[in-house]
């Protein structure tokens, strides 16, 4: 069995890829984490590290000796601050003079091929395009691996999906569960770039789902989110609050969750989600969108392949179209919210193409 290392930036939704990938595998794979996804992941049949440096990774390198070695994400490490431009780039390099095959997985499915470098500047969207364009050049001659059915005409490209579920529980719960999912970047984006009041816009509806319909709620929400909304809606028993949680709490609740809501199309997570049957429904296209401008049209083609996703904004009829999205009898409104989990390789499968 090929010895292989995974090197992981700060990205959470990576964590989930790995889940996929390991789960239930029979292989032995080696994880150096940064100190944010530290203490997010155990599984058996991994071994984890931290690391906080180049170095690091190169001594672990030289002590495990691997067959292959994959980023997950090497679109995200520097540009998640962990370790400068030039020391990814050397650490390429280092690689590739040990003769270590390199392997990157890729959240924007290779979009950035298809724009043109912009003007220098201190904005955000035009820095990170072009960063991630000059990564995507960098990057190109390395083998490129999903977990959706996505194909490049420009790298080699591996797929493959995980079956196997981590929470075979039947539950039978006295109240209803829902589960709202909010990254980051996406509670940013919507902030400070949208202009929405997110807040004002959401605490009406999580009080009529908790106490007109006795539903508890899940807010797996960035902490400030967390703080204003308890100062706004105190000493509620049915709102469980969730700032970081490692994988297998994270799978369990969405395998109780009746329903499952993201700001983010393309969140990693979801892909849990479809493993369960579970029905989601997306508030927004997602930080990803507003970044690259038709990434949603690009991504969606390999993402949702059958059927298109449900976008729904949080309006004041927001409870009632979802009750009767749940509850309806339309197989377009049952294909919209429940998404098919994808039939690709399995992950040995894959491993047998690696390298």
């Amino acid at each position: 069995m090929k010895k292989i290392l995974f090197i992981f930036s700060n990205d959470f939704g990576e964590l989930v890829l790995l889940r996929l990938f390991s789960f239930g595998q029979p292989m032995h794979i080696h994880v150096a984490l940064p100190h944010r996804l530290y203490n997010h992941f155990d599984l058996p049949n991994v071994t984890k590290i931290l690391y906080k440096n180049t170095n690091e990774i190169k001594t672990y390198v030289e002590k495990i000796e691997p067959d292959t070695v994959v980023l997950y994400c090497g679109y995200l490490i520097a540009p998640n601050n962990i370790i400068p431009y030039s020391d990814f780039h050397a650490l390429l390099d280092y690689f590739n003079q040990r003769d270590i095959p390199i392997i990157t997985s890729d959240p924007f499915l290779r979009f950035y091929e298809h724009n043109n470098y912009e003007a220098e500047g201190n904005e955000f969207r035009p820095y990170i395009r072009n960063a991630l364009k000059r990564l995507g050049e960098r990057l190109a001659d390395y083998p490129h691996i999903y977990c959706v059915p996505f194909q490049s005409r420009t790298v080699q490209t591996i797929n493959y999906s995980n079956q196997l579920k981590r929470d075979n529980n039947i539950y039978h719960l006295k109240r209803k569960e829902w589960t709202f999912v909010l990254a980051w970047e996406d509670f940013a984006a919507f902030r400070f770039d949208d202009g929405h009041d997110l807040l004002s816009i959401i605490c009406p509806q999580l009080e009529e789902i908790t106490r007109q319909h006795n539903i508890t709620v899940n807010l797996i929400f960035p902490s400030d989110f967390i703080n204003e909304i308890k100062k706004l809606i105190p000493n509620s028993k049915n709102i469980h609050y969730i700032e970081f949680c490692n994988i297998e709490k994270f799978e369990s609740i969405i395998a109780r969750s009746e329903i499952i809501f993201y700001w983010n199309l393309f969140s990693a997570s979801t892909l849990l989600c479809r493993l369960y049957n579970k029905p989601t429904i997306y508030l927004a296209k997602g930080h990803m969108e507003l970044i690259y401008p038709g990434f949603f049209e690009y991504a969606s083609r390999s993402w949702f392949p059958e059927n298109p996703p449900e976008i729904i904004p949080l309006t004041k009829d927001f409870v009632s179209v979802v009750l009767s999205k749940l509850n309806s009898s339309s197989q377009n409104d049952k294909a919209a919210i429940f998404q098919p989990y994808y039939n690709l390789l399995s992950p040995v499968e894959a491993l047998s193409k690696m390298g």
